[in-house]
């Protein structure tokens, strides 16, 4: 059977934050779709709606937190 897109990930949390950072954690998806999911890219606007979305992580580590 061929993997299908998984759902996305859950209980994504704020954890904490300073002038300079943020960290955020999240549970795996419910659904992986058929095959583990390695891959996470975290995206940031800066809250502008003409902004454009900035790539702040591509993790291939199958991680569930990010401290930018």
């Amino acid at each position: 059977m061929a993997a299908t897109l998984p759902t996305s990930p859950i209980t994504l949390l704020y954890v904490s934050s300073t002038s300079s950072s943020i960290t955020f954690e999240w549970t795996e998806p419910l659904n992986d779709g058929g095959t583990p999911v390695y891959d996470y890219k975290i995206y940031w606007n800066g809250g502008v709606d003409n902004d454009p979305f900035v790539l702040l992580s591509d993790s291939s580590l199958g991680l569930t937190s990010f401290t930018k």
